[in-house]
Formats: C-alpha cells, sequence, structure tokens
C-alpha cells in the first residue's frame, strides 16, 4: 500500500464552524456587544451606551452621540467614542478604554492640540459622571 503526501482530508465542515476555527479575535479581546439596536465594538462601550441613556433620561445631560470623527493630519480618521451633549450648549468627549496604550494617547493628543477640545478617557463606565 503506497503513502499519501499532502493534506489530510477531513470532510466538510459547517459555515458556522468555519467561522469559530477561523475567525480572528481582536488583539486586545474586546467582545463586540449590542446594545439598543447598536453594536458596539467592546462591552465597555456599551455599558457606557447604557449608563448615557439613564443619564438622559434623568435629565443630567440632554443627549449624546457616538463614533464622531475627527481628520488627523496624515489624512486618517480618529473617531472618538462619545460626544455628550448638556443642557447648557456644553459638550465633552470621551474615549472608553479598557487599556489606554501609547498610540491611543498620541491620537488624543492630536485631536486636543488640532481642534482645541478636550478629550476624558473612561477606564470605568459607572465611575462616569456628567459634569455639572
Amino acid at each position: 500500500m503506497g503513502k499519501t503526501f499532502g493534506a489530510k482530508t477531513q470532510g466538510t465542515i459547517s459555515a458556522d464552524q468555519y467561522r469559530r476555527r477561523y475567525t480572528r479575535r481582536n488583539k486586545y479581546h474586546a467582545v463586540k456587544t449590542e446594545y439598543g439596536g447598536v453594536t458596539y465594538d467592546s462591552r465597555l462601550e456599551a455599558r457606557f451606551a447604557a449608563l448615557l441613556d439613564q443619564y438622559q433620561r434623568a435629565g443630567m445631560i440632554r443627549s449624546w452621540t457616538r463614533q464622531v470623527p475627527f481628520r488627523m493630519p496624515d489624512g486618517s480618521v480618529h473617531r472618538v467614542d462619545f460626544m455628550v451633549f448638556y443642557g447648557d450648549d456644553r459638550f465633552s468627549l470621551v474615549e472608553v478604554k479598557g487599556r489606554d496604550l501609547p498610540q491611543g494617547r498620541l491620537k488624543r493628543a492630536v485631536v486636543e492640540e488640532k481642534y482645541g477640545v478636550g478629550v476624558e478617557v473612561v477606564h470605568k463606565p459607572t465611575a462616569w459622571m456628567p459634569r455639572k
């Protein structure tokens, strides 16, 4: 009996099995999470969105939006996670981060310098409170 060379045939697998086996995970292990019909890039972002909804219902903030784009000097776009609007026409920019890496700090510094706005970093959504 002759030897066979090359790949072993294992039969066919379903599309779901293929996705589970070959889909790459996020390099920071963030898990996409759905809240309110919107898919967020991480559980922390989804939790923060839920918190913002609570603050809005309580009248502590007027409204909020997500993924606010800022053009960088090299032509790329940096998206800040949330923009929160208050009742007196003020707003704040908020980044929700599990880990604050040097690349993110650099991008925030560029946004702050170029556009003259501060970007607040939140590591624990429940610890954040709207400005008075």
